[in-house]
This record gives C-alpha cells, structure tokens and sequence, in this order.
C-alpha cells in the first residue's frame, strides 16, 4: 500500500463533496 493510495482515498470525498455544492 503506498502513501498515495490514501492520499487518493482521502480526497475522493471532498472532490465529491465539491461536486454535489455545485
């Protein structure tokens, strides 16, 4: 598991979060 798996995993939500306030 690399560190920038988590980074991916962790801004998947926000991106989605961003997403759905537009």
């Amino acid at each position: 598991m690399h560190a920038g798996w988590l980074e991916f995993l962790g801004s998947l939500p926000h991106i989605y979060f961003t997403v759905n306030c537009i």
